[in-house]
């Protein structure tokens, strides 16, 4: 910072603290060698923080941590009040509400011990125009919502700022089977949900229980997660659907250093589904996710199945996956899709005790409904890098195109791997093998067919 050393980290992301308000300063990156070596510095980020706000104490507007009283009213009137870079402080204690609404240009901060904690009560949550599972529907505001839905229009709510180090919880079992009774399970809302947002950062806070996807961004651009906890299971219970981050048609989102514990995928990156969203043609585009800790989830780090808007320029890096019941690093699709998957690199993962290691397939067979799109998915450009596979325990990898539509250049380099079994191949071209370690203890290590151009090394 302006010039001296302030920290030294092994992750691919550093947050800078301290820094004063309304203050000009200058950030530059160094990389260090093992042997000691530094590198130039990188190009210089000139950043200008913001100037100290208003605080917005929710009490002030009547809003009481009991864990009983409904504070909806309370903490919404407080929301509105907030001036223009200012903050809406949620203290320690158990604040009960209903759906609320952010606006632009604020910051909402749930200090330690605070708990944002949704009613149960369906008609707390008005019904209002969102997404799911890939189809434009009405569905329930969520416990946060940010932005109005609105496939061709600008982004309509920005410079948000979600943050702390207590907790948001959906109450999602409860709250979710209400609402799949009233109007349908794709009606349920979320714990949060972006729409047409544009510059939000979430940073430090659990989040957790929403009544499906945990967090759920569309049409948004320029989202950052930052040592966020994301959590929709326990030991008694998994929220059905309860993915923990869903970038949807959305651009320029970073999910960093962030742990998911999640009943479902933990971070699944979307763009609608089959003739609708192909129509929509949203891709999602220039995602990054590193130094990620999943452990204990149903699902591991997803692109689709819902991709039929696209989803390009992909980047996941130094991150684990441990004890799934699904599969570990998947990007899933099928003929009804339409949409291109491409440019994607998976580097420097390690997978542990799950029931596929590695998937790429076109032949996903589950969520299956809506008119097709005119043309089926295409995949092409996938890398794997760097990956560890110590205890895969299930099958190990598999790349399934379609007859119709090959799956094209994907490439495995140095890829250590011990599993059940090995490699599955069918319809597929252009694919490499190079210093690729298989310990399995059932059938041939390469399974090959329908497929040309693989390249063993």
């Amino acid at each position: 910072r302006d010039g001296a050393s302030i920290g030294e980290t092994t992750k691919l992301g550093y947050t800078a603290t301290g820094l004063l308000p309304n203050t000009a300063y200058q950030f530059a990156v160094r990389a260090r060698a093992q042997n000691g070596m530094s590198s130039e510095p990188s190009n210089t980020v000139r950043i200008l923080t913001q100037a100290t706000g208003s605080v917005v104490d929710v009490r002030s507007f009547g809003a009481v941590g009991d864990g009983k009283r409904m504070n909806t009213t309370a903490i919404q009137k407080a929301i509105d009040a907030c001036p223009p870079g200012g903050t809406v402080l949620i203290p320690s204690g158990t604040f009960v509400s209903g759906a609320l609404f952010l606006k632009s240009n604020m910051t909402l901060r749930i200090a330690a011990g605070g708990v944002l904690k949704g009613s149960t009560n369906i008609h707390d949550y008005p019904l209002i125009p969102t997404r799911f599972e890939g189809f434009e529907l009405q569905g329930y505001a969520s416990l946060l919502t940010l932005g109005r839905r609105d496939r061709n229009g600008p982004f309509n709510i920005s410079n948000v700022t979600i943050t702390g180090e207590g907790v948001i919880d959906g109450s999602g079992l409860e709250l979710g089977n209400a609402e799949k009774s009233a109007s349908g399970n794709r009606a349920r809302g979320r714990a949060i949900v972006l729409m047409n947002a544009q510059n939000v950062y979430v940073q430090g806070l659990t989040v957790s229980y929403g009544p499906a996807w945990t967090v759920h961004a569309i049409y948004s651009s320029g989202i950052t997660f930052s040592g966020v906890k994301l959590v929709s299971k326990n030991s008694q219970y998994r929220i059905n659907n309860g993915d923990g981050i869903d970038p949807d048609s959305s651009t320029h989102v970073s999910i960093f250093d962030c742990h998911f514990h999640t009943g479902d995928d933990s971070i699944a990156i979307k763009s609608g589904k089959n003739l609708e969203g192909y129509n929509i043609a949203k891709p999602t585009e220039d995602i990054r996710v590193t130094d990620c800790v999943i452990d204990g989830s149903n699902g591991g780090i997803v692109i689709g199945s819902e991709m039929s808007g696209s989803v390009r320029r992909v980047l996941v890096q130094n991150s684990s996956v441990s004890h799934l019941s699904w599969e570990g690093l998947d990007i899933k699709s099928n003929v009804v899709r339409g949409g291109t998957v491409e440019d994607v690199a998976f580097k420097g993962v390690t997978i542990n005790n799950v029931r596929e290691a590695i998937r790429v397939t076109m032949n996903y067979s589950v969520n299956n409904d809506g008119t097709p799109a005119p043309v089926p998915p295409t995949f092409r450009n996938i890398r794997f890098e760097d990956i560890k596979v110590p205890s895969g325990g299930g099958s190990g990898i598999s790349v399934t195109g379609l007859s119709k539509s090959l799956a094209r250049n994907v490439s495995f380099t140095n890829i250590a791997l011990k599993a059940t079994t090995g490699v599955r191949v069918d319809y597929a071209n252009t694919l490499t093998f190079d210093k690729v370690t298989l310990k399995i203890s059932k059938g041939q290590p390469y399974t090959i067919t329908h497929s040309s151009n693989v390249v063993i090394r």
